[in-house]
C-alpha cells in the first residue's frame, strides 16, 4: 500500500526568498528475491523515505545575495539477500548536507564563493559490515567577467576534502584532499562561431597532479543548422570504498583516464516542429576500473567509439514525440602472463541502445 505526502512553504520578503520542502514516501512493497516454486510466500521488502530541505536567498544587499541551504534525508528498508532466497535484511541510511552560498555581481562580472558539508551513513545491522559513515566538505570560489558581449570568462579554484570514516579496516589515512584551479574562456556568437575552451588542474594527495582540458567549437551555418565538435580530456580517482571498503577493495587501484572525440550536426526546422542531432563519437580509457571477481581492478584500456541520432518531432503544444539510438563497439585490453590479452567486449556499455518518449 504506497503512501506519498508532500508540504511546502515558499515566498519572498524583499529581495528575499524561501523555499521549504518536507516529502513522505512509503511503500509495502513487493519480494525481491525470485519465487521460482510460486508457492514458498517471500516477504515483501519495503521501503520509507522521509525527507526535508530548505533554501533561503537572502538580499543582504541588491547586488550582495547569502544563499544558505539545508537537506536532510533518511531511508529505511529491506532487501533480499540473495537472488532466490526471501529475506528481510535492514537497511539504514542517513544523508545530511548543508552549506552556504554567497555572490556579489558587479555591472560585467560576479564573484562567488560556496561552502558544503555532507554527512552520510549507511548502516547494514544483519550484515557483516554493520555501517558504512563518511564526510565530504567542499570549499570554491569562482570570477565570472563579461569581457565583451561576445567573450566571457571563468576563473575558479575548488578544495574537496573526503574521508570514509567507518569501517577503516587499515591503519592508513582513508581520506583524500583535492584542489583544483580551472579556467574557461567562451566566445559566443560571433558572426555564428561558438567556443568553449576549459583546463583544470587536479590536485589529488594521493595521484599528484593530473591536467585535464577539453575544447569545443560549434558553427551555426543558419537558424536551422549548425556543426559542433568537442574534444576533452578526463581524470578519475578511485572511490574510497574502492581503495579501502570491505568488499573487494584494492589500494593499489591506478586512477582512469580518458580522451573523447565526438562531433556531429543538428538541424532544427524554422517553425521548430522538427530537430535531429546526429553524432559520432571515440573515447579511449585508460586504466579503466571494474569490479571482476570478488575485488577491483584496472585494465589497461578500453577503446570504443559510435553514432548517436536524437530525434523530435512536435505535432502540437500538447503532443511531441522524441527518438534515440545509440550504436556502440569496441575492445578492452588487459595484461595477461603472455602479454596482452583484447577482448571485443565493453564494460556496462550496450551496443545498442533505443527509446522514444
Amino acid at each position: 500500500n504506497p503512501l506519498k505526502a508532500q508540504a511546502g512553504l515558499n515566498g519572498s520578503v524583499g529581495g528575499s526568498s524561501y523555499n521549504i520542502s518536507f516529502m513522505h514516501d512509503e511503500t509495502g512493497g513487493i519480494a525481491e528475491a525470485k519465487d521460482t516454486l510460486g508457492t514458498q510466500n517471500f516477504p515483501r521488502n519495503g521501503m520509507l523515505r522521509n525527507s526535508a530541505s530548505i533554501d533561503i536567498d537572502g538580499a543582504v544587499t541588491e547586488r550582495f545575495h547569502v544563499k544558505p541551504f539545508f537537506r536532510y534525508a533518511y531511508v529505511r528498508s529491506t532487501f533480499a539477500n540473495e537472488a532466490f532466497v526471501g529475506g528481510q535484511n535492514k537497511l539504514l541510511t542517513k544523508l545530511l548536507s548543508t552549506g552556504t552560498q554567497a555572490q556579489y555581481s558587479f555591472d560585467k562580472a560576479s564573484i562567488t564563493g560556496l561552502f558544503a558539508f555532507d554527512d552520510v551513513e549507511r548502516q547494514y545491522p544483519d550484515g557483516y559490515i554493520t555501517s558504512y559513515k563518511g564526510t565530504k566538505k567542499t570549499a570554491e570560489l569562482f570570477n565570472r567577467i563579461d569581457w565583451h558581449q561576445h567573450f566571457q570568462t571563468l576563473l575558479g579554484v575548488r578544495y574537496d576534502d573526503i574521508e570514509m570514516r567507518d569501517p577503516n579496516p587499515t591503519s592508513e589515512d582513508t581520506s583524500v584532499q583535492i584542489v583544483s584551479p580551472y579556467l574557461s574562456l567562451f566566445l559566443r556568437n560571433w558572426k555564428g562561431f561558438n567556443m568553449e575552451l576549459g583546463g583544470r588542474l587536479n590536485n589529488h594527495s594521493r595521484y599528484g597532479n593530473n591536467y585535464t582540458y577539453s575544447i569545443n567549437p560549434s558553427y551555426t551555418i543558419n537558424d536551422e543548422l549548425k556543426v559542433f565538435v568537442n574534444y576533452g580530456t578526463a581524470f578519475r580517482a578511485p572511490a574510497l570504498s574502492e581503495l579501502y571498503g570491505s568488499f573487494g577493495a584494492n589500494p593499489d587501484l591506478k586512477p582512469e583516464e580518458s580522451r573523447t572525440l565526438d562531433g556531429g550536426v543538428q538541424y532544427t526546422s524554422a517553425d521548430d516542429k522538427i530537430d535531429i542531432r546526429v553524432v559520432g563519437f571515440s573515447r579511449n580509457t585508460k586504466n579503466i576500473i571494474a569490479y571482476q571477481s570478488q575485488g577491483y581492478t584496472n585494465y589497461n584500456r578500453q577503446k570504443d567509439h559510435g553514432i548517436e541520432v536524437e530525434s523530435g518531432i512536435r505535432f502540437s503544444d500538447d503532443i511531441r514525440l522524441k527518438l534515440f539510438y545509440t550504436f556502440t563497439e569496441g575492445k578492452v585490453t588487459t595484461a595477461a602472463a603472455t602479454g596482452d590479452t583484447t577482448y571485443n567486449n565493453l564494460f556496462k556499455r550496450p551496443k545498442h541502445a533505443f527509446g522514444a518518449n
